[in-house]
Order: C-alpha cells, then structure tokens, then sequence
C-alpha cells in the first residue's frame, strides 16, 4: 500500500481546506429571505447574508461620446471615472421616494446621454433587485401609478391581453341601443346587441426583447375564440393592434380621458428619449383625439369597443395565471378562490425571479407579511 509522504500530507490537507473554504462560499444564502428588521419587513436578496446594508454600488458603462452625467443626490451619487461610472445608492433614502421615481432617475439619465441607449430600464430593475426593500416597495419604484399618470410602460415580464368582438361583418354595429340611467353613484346601462355580434376573442401578446439591438418586439402568442359555449384557440388575433415598423423599440400605452374615438394608443419610438418626446406632446394637447399627424406607424389607436389590459404571469398551483401589474399575493391566492390566504401559510411555497432564475423565497409562516408582496411576473406559486 502506497504511504504519503508528511510533506504531501500536508500539501493534500492544505488543498481540502482551500477547496472546504471555496465551498463554504458557494454555500452562502441561495433564497430570498422576508425578514422582520427593526419592526420592518425586508425582502433580502440572495447574495446579501444581513439587512444591515447602508448603501450599494454599481458600476455601469458609459456610451460613448457621453454627456456629464447629472449631479449627485442624497439618494443616488454618481462618479464618472474613465468609460464608466459608479453609482452608490442609499438604501434608506430610495425606500422613502415616491412611485415610480427609479424608472423615473434611470431614464433622465439616459435622455441625457448619462447611460447607453436602452440600459435605463434593465439599470433600474437591477437597482430595486439588489436592495433590501419591502415587499412592495420595488414594484412601487419601478412603476408610477397608472390611473394618475395616464400611461403605461411596457418591458420586460409584460404581457397585452386584448378583448375585442367578434363580428359577422365587421363594417356593422354590434350595439342596437344602449341607454343609461340612474342617479348618484349607481348608474344602470342597458344595451342590447345586434345579431352581428358572435362573441368575443380573448388574444395575448408578449413583450419580449428584440432579437437584435435594443429595446423589445410584441409579439402575438395566441387568441381564444369565444362563441356561445365553446372556446376555439388560434394561432393568431383576428386582428393584430401592434403592427410597427421594425425600428420600433420601446413601447407605452397611453389613456387619454374625457369622449375619444379610442380605448387607448399604442405610443412606439426608436429609443426611450424619442419616446418621451411623444408622449408628452399627446399630453400636452387637450385636445388630442387620436394619434397626431405623421407619426402613425409609430402610433396606433385602439377602438373603443377593444380593452386593453397590461399583464404578468404567475404560476399558481401548477397553472399559468395572467394577473394585473400590481396584484399582491394575496389577491392571486384569493382568484383561485381561496377566501383566506393566511390559512395556507405553513405550506406555501413561491419563488421569484433573481437574474433570471427561479428562486425561492424564505419566510415565517407565522406572519402573513408575504402576502403584501407585489407579483411582478414568472414566480411561481403553490401550497398543494
């Protein structure tokens, strides 16, 4: 039998305690964990071990060619140092901002030539992800309140679902009458439809990153046909409202209120700036009814007989749900019919999305903070 010699000994026993320490590295914190810090929920990401973490930093790279960057803030310091730039980001002082003020500080640097074109968004998203943050408060930084902006940025996790009729000829009206009554906060409509109408088609579309270049393609994924009692999949919308060119890159839906001819318009650009650029002129114009003149293959009107719902999708239990942005956890476990979302707490299990893989959240079955967390697309859900 072969003996070492007490200097290999010794050189082999060196070896597996580099190689245990490697390993001891590698067998850090793998899940997400929700942890109650100072009488607050935060939600730790997997490469923090502790919630006690003042600030983080990020180095990204400059375009070339690029502007100053923008003064540095109590929230955000920015120091430019070659070709790139390092931003150190309070955690304390982002927590405390309004919605939407990171997509917000992100594409202000970018329309100023700070950022390289189409990195706003994803620099964002990165920034809320690395952060100990409430389980809500990401969501809320990345994404301003729809019903006062008035628009909707599409990205990422996004999905379109479209309602629209179905009709035998579509030149014809599918309403014969429609009236309206009642008094305060209770208003009565009744309408009656014509023999045109056959049902409706229920039609998903996906965002999802160009092939090429910057920015994001939306693509038709499929359409249910609803006709009397039966459901009939196709492989395509009757028809299809996100027709662009293809140098269309970035994408917002915009409501404009008060009598239009429209649900809402397709706002589409090149870049996120020339973006901007439009949707401010259809704010600024009162009396805008429909897409402005010679911008409509970059602008597209949805009638008023179509809804428009921006979605994301969540595993529950096994099955693909399309929820609402916004939609806590809570609210997806009461869809499935479950009236008390705290009783299945102990054998809940949901993973979430950390660079682009599944991963598990940790958590105290005996608080229900979990349910407060904003679903922002592909977790998975389960307590079966």
């Amino acid at each position: 039998m072969y003996k070492l010699q007490p200097a290999k000994q010794i050189w082999i026993l060196l070896l597996c305690l580099v190689v245990s320490s490697c390993a001891a590295r590698r067998t850090g914190p793998q899940t997400w964990r929700l942890l109650n810090h100072n009488s607050t929920p935060l939600l730790l990401p997997p490469d923090l071990t502790t919630p006690d973490i003042v600030s983080r930093n990020f180095t990204v790279p400059l375009p070339v060619g690029h502007a100053p960057c923008p003064s540095s803030s109590e929230v955000i310091a920015i120091q430019v140092r070659g070709k790139k730039a390092l931003l150190t980001v309070s955690r304390e002082a982002l927590s405390k901002q309004p919605r939407g003020w990171l997509a917000n500080w992100a594409s202000n640097l970018e329309s100023q030539n700070c950022l390289p074109p189409g990195k706003a968004l994803r620099l964002a998203e990165q920034i809320a992800a690395s952060l100990p943050l409430g389980p809500a408060t990401a969501f809320q930084l990345l994404h301003p309140d729809d019903r006062l902006s008035g628009t909707v940025e599409l990205g990422a996790q996004d999905y379109l679902m479209v309602i629209s009729p179905l009709m035998k000829d579509p030149g014809k009206p599918i309403m014969e009458s429609e009236t309206v009554s009642g008094t305060g906060l209770t208003l009565n409509l009744t309408a009656k439809s014509t023999d045109n109408l056959l049902g409706y088609e229920r039609a998903l579309y996906k965002v999802q990153p160009a092939a090429k270049g910057i920015g994001y393609r939306i693509a038709a994924q499929y359409a249910d046909h609803h006709i009397e009692d039966t459901i009939k999949r196709q492989p395509q919308p009757a028809t299809n409202y996100f027709q662009f060119p293809q140098d269309a890159a970035f994408f917002r839906i915009f409501y404009k209120s008060g009598e239009n001819d429209f649900t809402a318009l397709i706002v589409a650009a090149r870049t996120p700036d020339e973006l901007e650029k439009r949707t401010s002129i259809l704010s600024s114009n009162s009396a805008a009814t429909t897409c402005q003149k010679g911008s409509e293959n970059m602008c597209i009107a949805i009638p008023k007989s179509v809804a428009i719902n921006p979605v994301v999708a969540v595993n529950l239990n096994g099955s693909e749900k399309f929820l609402s942005r916004g939609t806590s956890l809570s609210t997806a476990i009461e869809l499935t019919g479950l009236t008390k979302p705290e009783s299945i707490l102990h054998r809940l299990k949901i993973t979430k999305l950390w660079n682009g893989q599944p991963t598990a959240i940790s958590f105290d079955p005996a608080s229900d903070e979990i349910l407060k967390l904003i679903l922002q697309g592909g977790e998975t859900v389960s307590w079966y």
